[in-house]
């Protein structure tokens, strides 16, 4: 691949990736959620709280399910520009909403947007990545939702400052996110479909039976020697959401509060954790195709662990709110540089073409509901179980993850895409399977 050539799939990519603020940006309500509770009425620690932050989250595992279906069906450029649609919609909606139905509403359509852009946008990038750097451009996913936590803190502080009305705090606070779905729309334009989707189409019209209907693929999908394949999508989908890393990223300001923070350092210190995230984003992009996948989901769940647990015990003793700055920091390095960027890489690469659209959906799915359970239940879990037992839960589940990752999970790094199934179906049982191969280049 000459420089010419290089560049115009850097950009391409990166482009795509942009897909991943939607989610980011959401992040927007980390904020807004210290005003609009009094404005509709919402009381502390309830359900109702924790829905009008997690609803997204409910619908984004609805989209996850969708998202493989409506990508086969017009292809992975259009699903995107349809998640930006929705997300635009949901951004101005939520803004402008007077009830806290239409608040939930204007929510929960962005997150169908976000739910298709969260599978849709590391699958297009698998398809049209060489396998020697797959790792580093599906990371541009991962990296732009760190960019969009990121700019949704900023903008939350900056927001803060500007007002003293907190119904124009919380209002303003989320309708800035409408630029960047608009950005998006605008990026899209200037990228082709997805190289093996457009091939697989062109089959599809000489050959109707090349298509698998979702029922055919759920068949293949739930056979004996897919077993080791379904594990690993599984569980690290349930992995990078039990972590529990929504709850610091949708409620940053509200746990600096109960850490002892003023609610005007929560806000700054909010920034700091995308700080973090994307400079350890970056650094996970330069290594995660050099050291590979398997080495960094074990470093990052050693840190992960160890950081939970000193927030736990910090939480429990009524320690400085500087070591738990400093724990939720690390908690941020460690997922940055493993489960943050490598679970939908893995996802992407692990299931075979022919399978991929349901596998990837239905793994999304669980994913999705692990995330809206973290998110609704968190204020629920700090008002009856307190901070410190919440974050032991979430670093004993982390140790579950550290030893399924140990033992099970394969490494993927710069594996041809094809026999990297074959391998996985192979290991899985001696029984035969009716392999189709994935192209790993057009």
């Amino acid at each position: 691949m000459d420089k010419r050539n290089n560049a115009y799939l850097y950009i391409t990519c990166f482009i795509v990736s942009i897909g991943g603020l939607l989610l980011g940006i959401s992040a927007n309500v980390s904020g807004a959620s210290m005003y609009f509770g009094d404005f509709f009425g919402l009381q502390s620690g309830s359900f109702q709280e924790g829905l009008a932050v997690s609803i997204t989250m409910l619908a984004a595992f609805i989209g996850n399910f969708f998202a493989g279906n409506v990508s086969e069906r017009i292809g992975r450029k259009k699903s995107l520009i349809l998640a930006a649609l929705l997300f635009c919609f949901c951004t101005l909606g939520s803004a402008l909403s007077q009830t806290y139905l239409f608040f939930l509403i204007s929510r929960f359509i962005g997150g169908l947007g976000i739910g298709i852009s969260l599978l849709v946008v590391p699958m297009y990038i698998a398809e049209l990545a060489p396998s020697d750097k797959r790792g580093f451009l599906v990371s541009f996913n991962q990296l732009n939702i760190g960019v969009g936590y990121l700019v949704a803190y900023a903008s939350n502080t900056l927001v803060n400052g500007w007002f003293d009305s907190p119904e124009l705090k919380w209002r303003w606070m989320l309708g800035l996110g409408t630029l960047f779905p608009i950005i998006y729309l605008i990026g899209l334009t200037f990228v082709p479909e997805s190289p093996v989707w457009t091939e697989n189409r062109s089959q599809r019209k000489d050959k109707e039976k090349t298509a698998l209907s979702y029922q055919e693929q759920g068949r293949r999908l739930f056979k004996r020697p897919m077993r080791l394949i379904l594990f690993i999508a599984f569980s690290v989908a349930f992995f990078q959401m039990a972590c529990g890393i929504n709850a610091v990223l949708f409620y940053a300001p509200k746990v600096f509060d109960m850490a002892g923070f003023t609610p005007d350092s929560s806000f700054l210190q909010s920034n700091l954790i995308g700080i973090c995230m994307v400079v350890m984003t970056l650094a996970s992009m330069t290594l995660i195709d050099r050291l590979g996948r398997k080495p960094l989901l074990i470093i990052g769940s050693c840190i992960m662990i160890a950081s939970l647990l000193t927030v736990s015990a910090t939480f429990y003793m009524s320690g400085s709110p500087v070591i738990i700055l400093i724990g939720l920091l690390c908690m941020i390095v460690g997922f940055s540089i493993s489960l943050g960027p490598i679970t939908w890489i893995l996802l992407s690469e692990i299931f075979p073409y022919h399978v991929k659209g349901l596998g990837i959906s239905l793994a999304g799915v669980f994913n999705g509901i692990i995330s809206f359970a973290v998110t609704t239940l968190f204020p629920v879990e700090i008002e009856h179980l307190g901070a410190g037992n919440t974050f032991m839960i979430y670093a004993i589940i982390m140790v579950f993850c550290l030893i399924s990752v140990s033992l099970l999970y394969p490494e993927t790094k710069g594996r041809n895409m094809e026999e990297l199934e074959k391998e996985l179906i192979k290991t899985t049982s001696h029984y035969e399977y009716d392999y189709k191969p994935y192209s790993d280049r057009i």
